[in-house]
């Protein structure tokens, strides 16, 4: 392995990624010190995206956000915090009015909300700088720093922090074809404005939320094109939302699901899938299903919804996109033809992000092949170590649904992280003030 470059500019806590996960770890890096006050820890951020948008392109008109506006950026690690959602509405001047509103936030206001807390934080944050490779530099044995290497430069810490998100999934059927008229919904606004005016057809891929909410909305936007959805399962299935169901997301179920034995905690995340994954809201799946019948009264269906159906092979010509289709129970094949084909396939997480796979040989792995991970988010590292690399948001496998694609833990998490931090750096001074007392000499 190289060595990290002597001399270079050095940080306490260097972080890849600065969307929600890393602006809530740069929140209580402002405020987890005493009396609330900044805790010290010199940091710098790095984002390859121009800002910290949330999901810029799929920013869809009527959606809201699907979790309480309390599970913030910082209200569960405290809710007095300058960076809270009840904070972004006084100083927008719309608590009283968003007190009125009776319904969950909206995505553009959640969004806004998000870039909000980020400009407070930008002194530390370098945008359009994605981070091309971690070193480790070690003296014998032992680890003793990581230098973060970004387009604007290395930087040298103990400290690293992991924040790069979930990854869209492409089924491997349609990796040849991305682009202007195959494309995922984290691309949608951006792609769907490329389309013509009146496509003659449009196929969704998927049967979760994303699917149903772009479904929907193309319906609107091209109320004479034909809308095709293409699901493997049955139908559309709703979240499971209720109250009970949801204490998934709160803090004891993290402590519970991290002390299971590993062999036992698969069973017990599929039980908790149907709360975040592979559902749609009551809300879109009531409007969706009221549009298909308003259309079939008016005798212009527009909107085909093909279940059971897998996607076999696609072929794009200059002027459609064919793909063939087979009924995942009796092999009945079809062709359908597309002028364009959204892929609302969701996200994946990858436990051990690309940035890391280098420094394989020194993380501890499972199994299965992940990351083994302390309560605190950091790695376990194979052999002695100055240095803590933390996942932030990438810990679904061995902190459970709470940690993955959802705000619910985002400020816990991050004040985690930090104290883990400061206790690091506090017991390293104190070993260092311990070896560097004169010794006391008997008379």
């Amino acid at each position: 392995m190289m060595d990290a470059v002597p001399g270079q500019k050095r940080v306490d806590l260097a972080c890849v990624g600065f969307g929600p996960s890393g602006i809530a770890l740069a929140a209580a890096i402002e405020e987890c010190g005493d009396n609330r006050d900044p805790t010290g820890l010199t940091s710098r951020f790095f984002e390859a995206r121009t800002s910290s948008a949330w999901h810029p392109n799929f920013i869809l008109a009527g959606s809201d956000i699907n979790h309480h506006f309390l599970r913030d950026l910082a209200t569960p690690r405290d809710p007095r915090s300058q960076f809270t959602f009840v904070n972004y509405l006084k100083t927008n001047g719309r608590l009283y009015d968003f007190g009125r509103l009776g319904r969950a936030p909206s995505r553009q206001e959640w969004s806004d909300y998000v870039q909000w807390v980020a400009a407070q934080l930008a002194a530390n944050v370098s945008y359009c700088d994605p981070v091309q490779q971690v070193r480790p530099r070690f003296e014998g044995d032992e680890l003793v720093e990581l230098s973060v290497d970004a387009r604007s430069g290395p930087v040298s810490t103990t400290n690293l922090v992991v924040s790069v998100g979930a990854e869209p999934t492409i089924p491997t059927v349609f990796r040849s074809l991305m682009g202007d008229r195959v494309f995922h919904t984290s691309e949608y606004e951006r792609r769907i404005l490329g389309l013509p005016k009146t496509p003659r057809s449009i196929v969704v891929i998927g049967a979760g939320q994303s699917a149903g909410e772009a479904i929907f909305d193309l319906r609107q936007r091209f109320p004479n094109s034909s809308i095709i959805g293409i699901q493997r399962s049955s139908g559309f299935k709703l979240y499971d939302l209720s109250q009970f169901s949801n204490a998934v997301y709160c803090p004891p179920e993290t402590d519970y699901f991290y002390g299971l034995p590993p062999s036992r905690k698969s069973t017990a995340f599929a039980e908790t899938v149907r709360t975040n994954y592979s559902g749609l809201d009551a809300e879109i799946c009531s409007a969706l299903y009221q549009q298909v019948y308003e259309d079939a009264v008016a005798r212009m269906p527009r909107i085909t919804l093909l279940t059971r159906r897998a996607v076999s092979h696609v072929q794009a010509s200059a002027s459609a996109i064919s793909l063939s289709v087979k009924d995942v129970n009796s092999d009945a094949a079809e062709v359908i033809t597309s002028d364009a084909v959204v892929l609302a396939t969701g996200f994946h997480v990858n436990p051990l992000p690309g940035l890391l796979q280098n420094m394989r040989s020194s993380i501890r792995m499972n199994e299965w092949g992940q990351p083994l991970v302390n309560r605190d988010y950091s790695l376990s590292l194979s052999g002695p170590s100055r240095v803590r690399i933390y996942l932030n948001g990438l810990c679904e496998h061995s902190h459970g649904i709470g940690d993955g694609q959802s705000f619910s833990m985002v400020a816990l998490r991050a004040e985690a992280i930090v104290r883990s931090v400061l206790r690091s750096r506090d017991s390293s001074a104190e070993r260092h003030d311990q070896s560097s007392s004169p010794e006391l000499v008997s008379l």
